[in-house]
């Protein structure tokens, strides 16, 4: 019975090992291209905007596969496991040094939430609770025309806004600041055929001048090649 089992068991080890060598090689290889390459290959480009478990669960799932494989095959899914924790996944490791009178600066980010809080009853009153709630430093939005009025054509003064007493408005595009902004302007971002801008001021921190930028990048997602 064991020796009429030995080739099942054998076959098995060698599709197994073959589904977790190709788990690891495809993942390994999309990091490394991620992470290398700049191509205009459409596939390549959309794979950066896909969900991270996308990737992270076959890699996880050969790690447990490789428990059967031997320790050298276990090694090699842990490692590519543990690159697609930090490096494709960004893993971000911020270190105050509270001894150089290093302070916060809190920078908070909205794009199409502050689009669709414009169009429901006390969206922009939960918006405002929300700011306050994690109290930054400086407030940068985009899609925030529905928020604050029509697109403008020229760059526009304002505020306070959600408490933040430094306002600067280009069409889409909202700064709101606890500090002083100047030199503030549009910049074009467009292709042949379509103007797109961005907009752009300097905000000087506690004697140390920022660039800061907000813009509102083409999706890929809409799977146009653009030929310039």
């Amino acid at each position: 019975m064991k020796q009429a089992l030995q080739p099942l068991r054998r076959g098995t080890g060698w599709l197994l090992r073959a589904v977790v060598a190709t788990l690891v090689a495809a993942t390994g290889a999309l990091l490394v291209a991620q992470q290398l390459l700049v191509s205009d290959n459409a596939w390549l480009e959309l794979s950066r905007y896909l969900p991270y478990p996308l990737f992270v669960l076959p890699v996880l799932a050969a790690a447990v596969a490789s428990r059967w494989l031997g320790r050298w095959w276990l090694v090699a899914s842990l490692l590519d496991l543990a690159l697609w924790l930090t490096l494709g996944m960004g893993l971000q490791w911020h270190r105050v040094d509270a001894g150089a009178g290093a302070e916060r600066l809190r920078v908070m980010t909205y794009n199409v939430k502050v689009f669709t809080a414009a169009q429901q009853r006390a969206g922009a009153q939960a918006i405002a609770q929300e700011v306050a709630r994690h109290d930054p430093d400086i407030l940068v939005m985009q899609d925030a025309d529905g928020l604050l009025g029509a697109r403008g054509e020229a760059t526009g003064r304002g505020g306070p806004l959600f408490g933040l007493p430094y306002v600067q408005a280009l069409g889409q595009y909202v700064i709101a600041s606890r500090f002083a902004l100047r030199d503030c302007g549009p910049g074009q971002i467009g292709f042949p055929g379509e103007v797109h801008r961005y907009l752009r001021c300097v905000v000087e921190v506690r004697g140390v001048e920022l660039n800061l930028v907000t813009a509102h990048f083409q999706s890929p997602r809409a799977g146009q090649k653009l030929d310039s």
